[in-house]
C-alpha cells in the first residue's frame, strides 16, 4: 500500500420489494433453458411479474460467459432488435380501423398473393399460408384475418393507411421511444420512415417497404419489452403503460375508441380457438375453469434462409373491451422456427403455471 486516497464507510442497503412473481419466473427459467430468446409478463398495468433473457449466467463466475458465443451477458428482453412479425399485426388493425380505413364489415377476399406493377417490374407479396401449405382462405373479415394471421389482409391495409400513418400510429403505442423499465440497458426500437430510409439507405421508399412493415418485417426492429408494451395497450383497453420491476406504473390513455378494441381482441380470442393459430391454447378454457384468453402468433424471418424468430403474445382473463387482464405475455425465442410451434409451447406453461390455482 503507497498512500490512502479516501475512505467510504459502507452504509447498510434496503429492503425492495419487486412485483416478479417468483414461481412464474422460475417456470420462465426452466422453459427457456437452451433456448436462446426472452419473456416479458407484466400485469395490465406494466407491473412486471416476469422478465427473463436466454441464456443466464453465474453471477459466482462470470469469465466462461464472457467467451460464450450465445452472449449470456446481452440482455435480449431490453436490448435486443428483432422483427416483430405478425405480433404486430394487432397495432395496424387498430391503425386501420381509428383512421376508417376499414370497420367490422369491411371483407377481404385471400387469393394468397398481392400483386404490386411498378416502372420496375411486377412484385409479389403473398401469404404464409399459400407459401407453407398452398392454401387460400377466400372472403374473411378482421376477425378471422387476426385469428389466421393473413399477410395479405395486412399489405391491403397497411397500404390503405400508409407508411407515414403507420408511423404515426407506431409513435402513438410507444416504439419510437423507451418503455421506461428500471433496468439498465434498454435499447431504443427502430421504426423506419422514408426519411429515415433516405438518410440511412440512400434508397426512395416503395409500397413493399409498406407491405413489409404492416406484418412486422421489413427494417422494423422492435425490443421485446417494446413490443410487449404496445400490444398490452390493446388487452388493457387503449392505456400505454410504463414497465416497472418496483413500485407502481404511469399510464396514457390512447383514446382509442372501445369498439374498435373490441374487434382487435375479438381477433385475438379466436386466434386461441380452434381454426386460429395458437393451437397451444385451444383447451386452455377447458383446462382453467373457464378462463379465456387472446393471443397473437409471430413469425418473423430473419437474414438468414429458413431462419425465422418465433413469437407468442398472450393475456388473460380475455375482456373484449376495456377489461384489464390479470396478465399479459410475450415469449421469443431466436431464430427456432413457427411462432405458434416454438414460443407457443413455453407461452402455454407459463400460463398454465399463473392460473394453476
Amino acid at each position: 500500500r503507497i498512500r490512502i486516497i479516501g475512505t467510504k464507510v459502507p452504509v447498510a442497503g434496503s429492503d425492495i420489494k419487486t412485483n416478479i412473481d417468483y414461481n412464474l419466473q422460475k417456470v420462465a427459467a426452466k422453459e427457456m433453458d437452451g433456448k436462446l430468446g426472452s419473456v416479458v409478463a407484466t400485469d395490465s398495468k406494466g407491473q412486471v411479474l416476469a422478465l427473463f433473457s436466454s441464456p443466464s449466467f453465474n453471477p459466482d463466475d462470470i469469465k466462461p460467459s464472457l467467451t460464450n458465443p450465445d452472449l449470456p451477458l446481452f440482455d435480449r428482453a431490453i436490448g435486443g432488435l428483432y422483427h416483430p412479425g405478425s405480433i404486430f399485426k394487432p397495432l395496424v388493425a387498430i391503425a386501420a380501423l381509428e383512421e376508417k380505413k376499414i370497420d367490422k364489415n369491411y371483407r377481404y377476399v385471400d387469393t394468397g398473393v398481392v400483386t404490386v406493377e411498378s416502372i420496375y417490374g411486377n412484385y409479389s407479396y403473398s401469404n404464409w399460408y399459400l407459401s407453407e401449405y398452398g392454401g387460400r382462405e377466400g372472403e374473411i373479415d378482421l376477425i378471422k384475418a387476426l385469428a389466421r394471421s393473413t399477410d395479405t389482409f395486412f399489405y391491403t391495409i397497411g397500404g390503405m393507411l400508409g407508411i407515414n400513418s403507420l408511423d404515426d400510429w407506431a409513435k402513438k403505442f410507444g416504439l419510437t421511444k423507451l418503455t421506461n423499465i428500471d433496468v439498465n440497458g434498454e435499447q431504443l426500437s427502430l421504426v423506419p420512415s422514408p426519411d429515415w430510409k433516405e438518410k440511412v439507405k440512400n434508397e426512395k421508399w416503395f409500397l413493399g417497404n409498406t407491405y413489409h412493415f404492416s406484418i412486422g418485417q421489413g427494417d422494423l426492429a422492435l425490443t421485446p419489452v417494446a413490443i410487449h408494451r404496445a400490444d398490452l395497450a390493446v388487452s388493457n383497453g387503449g392505456k400505454l403503460c410504463d414497465l416497472k420491476l418496483v413500485g407502481e406504473t404511469k399510464c396514457v390513455n390512447l383514446k382509442i375508441k372501445p369498439e374498435n378494441i373490441a374487434l382487435v381482441k375479438e381477433g385475438m380470442k379466436k386466434a386461441c380457438s380452434s381454426g386460429g393459430t395458437g393451437f397451444t391454447f385451444f383447451d386452455f378454457t377447458d383446462k382453467h375453469n373457464g378462463i379465456e384468453v387472446g393471443c397473437k402468433t409471430g413469425t418473423a424471418e430473419t437474414n438468414e434462409d429458413d431462419k425465422t424468430h418465433a413469437w407468442f403474445t398472450v393475456f388473460a382473463p380475455y375482456n373484449s373491451t376495456t377489461g384489464e387482464p390479470d396478465i399479459h405475455l410475450t415469449v421469443m425465442v431466436e431464430k427456432s422456427g413457427e411462432g405458434s410451434k416454438i414460443a407457443g409451447p413455453i407461452a402455454r406453461k407459463i400460463m398454465d403455471e399463473y392460473f394453476k390455482n
